[in-house]
């Protein structure tokens, strides 16, 4: 599951709310919650990071699937 959507979810913040919260518009959330954007920005991923207090970095928006491997592998980052 994303990770924006794990942070909503678990917080029980609506994808409008969340847009508001973090300056972006509701239709870019929802891409981002249901994986429909191929990448992400740099401002957007830092835009959500700010939004969710760290919670959600703007790393492991902007390199999802590098950190999924290294997480199915047991790698640690060195």
């Amino acid at each position: 599951m994303n990770p924006l959507d794990n942070y909503l979810r678990k917080n029980k913040i609506s994808g409008s709310a969340f847009a508001r919260t973090a300056h972006l518009s509701q239709p870019t959330v929802w891409r981002i919650r249901h994986g429909k954007v191929k990448q992400i920005s740099p401002r957007t991923a830092i835009c959500v990071e700010v939004a969710t207090g760290g919670e959600v970095t703007a790393l492991e928006l902007l390199y999802p699937r590098k950190r999924r491997n290294r997480k199915e592998q047991g790698e640690t980052a060195d």
